[in-house]
């Protein structure tokens, strides 16, 4: 009884085993049928079919693709198109005559300021005027005499320094006036300035006003902002990498990050040789040709900047064709009255002007025969063929 039991065990484990394995197989089977039908094959078409699909052959050519640096940065505005203004002595503000974001020229006035030291500067101005046409006529007299040997050599000094002091506070008043927008002539004529007259250095936009009407303002405090916009440009960050591919008067293309959509044209005028540490990465600017209205400083934009141009193999591209997640190109045999295209994997890289950059697999197709055109009509033509349809 026991032998009888272990032979059926046996029988048993041989039935299951065999049973096991025969999965196994039939699965491999299965997956590599299925690999091999998901594979793209070869394919002929007759000389009919070919000219009528329009395909044409020839090597593999070449593009020149245009290299290009991408750099992202913001607009920004040089010290030189902006102006804090300032008044050159205190005063109360008497008027203000312009607003924020109003233009402005170089010269313009922005506003009137009055103060009690506005009156006492014309008057010592025009006090130390009259004395020294008295006294210059007296040191004209005291020189004539001095050098004819008939007057005092200690009278002669003495006109001579009240000449030169009063000569020094002219000056000096002057100066002080004509900071102040007061012309000295006309002082001279008459005419008293009540107010002193603060005017725009450069010509741009009113960005700021940080007082009011009646508040008393000192040489300390900034009254004005101004920032001339015409002069923008863009402050782009380049990484060190790129640095060296980099240079003066190349073309820069920009977008502003705000997604606008506009784009815009400039060219690099300058390369900066320090390095920030976070990014490591250089400035570079550049400026940027049309109307810049709708500019405004610190908004992000990013820019690519036009290398060097360099030839690589490509393909137009309708010489290329994807499926399955792969994209192929065709070499092609000629047979009798018949051509043979052979499905080539290929890696694609930039894309210019309709050409597509190809990085060849299998670099022993790269001096065969190409089909340049077509790919579409000759990867449904495979399709066909695999399925047995027919035309």
């Amino acid at each position: 009884m026991k032998k009888i039991f272990l032979y059926m065990t046996l029988v048993a484990m041989t039935w299951t085993s065999c049973t096991n394995s025969s999965n196994q197989e039939n699965k491999v089977e299965e997956e590599e049928t299925s690999e091999i039908e998901s594979e793209v094959t070869d394919v002929t078409l007759t000389d009919a079919q070919v000219k009528k699909l329009g395909i044409t052959f020839g090597a593999l050519p070449t593009h020149e693709f245009s290299g290009e640096i991408e750099a992202n940065g913001k607009l920004a505005v040089a010290p030189q198109s902006q102006a804090s203004v300032s008044p050159y002595t205190g005063g109360n503000v008497k008027q203000i005559l312009v607003r924020e974001g109003q233009q402005v020229t170089k010269g313009q006035v922005l506003a009137l300021l009055s103060h009690p030291d506005l009156l006492d500067v014309q008057n010592r101005y025009l006090d130390a005027y009259n004395r020294l046409i008295y006294v210059g006529k007296e040191y004209e007299r005291q020189r004539k005499l001095y050098s004819e040997k008939i007057g005092s050599g200690k009278d002669y000094q003495q006109i001579l320094s009240e000449y030169r002091l009063l000569l020094g506070q002219l000056r000096t008043t002057g100066a002080q006036l004509r900071m102040m927008g007061i012309h000295p002539a006309s002082i001279v004529r008459g005419k008293t300035v009540t107010a002193i007259a603060l005017r725009a250095p450069i010509a741009g936009t009113i960005e700021e006003i940080s007082a009011e009407i009646g508040q008393y303002v000192d040489n300390q405090m900034t009254m004005f902002h101004i920032v001339n916009f015409s002069n923008i440009y863009a402050d782009l960050l380049v990484f060190e990498k790129d640095l060296p591919k980099i240079r003066v008067g190349q073309k820069v293309n920009f977008e502003l990050k705000s997604g606008c959509g506009d784009k815009f044209t400039g060219k690099i005028t300058s390369v900066g040789r320090i390095f920030d540490n976070s990014p490591k990465a250089a400035h570079v600017r550049a400026t940027i040709v049309g109307p810049k209205y709708e500019f405004v400083e610190g908004l992000y934009l990013c820019g690519k900047i036009a290398s060097d141009a360099h030839k690589m193999y490509a393909l137009s591209t309708e010489g290329i064709v994807s499926d399955a997640g792969k994209t192929y190109a065709f070499t092609v045999s000629r047979g009798k009255g018949s051509y043979t295209f052979h499905p080539v994997e290929v890696n694609t890289g930039k894309e210019e002007n309709g050409y597509v950059e190809l990085k060849l697999i299998d670099k022993q197709s790269l001096h065969a025969q190409f089909a340049l055109n077509g790919a579409y009509y000759i990867l449904s033509e495979m399709k066909k063929a695999e399925t047995g349809e027919d035309d």
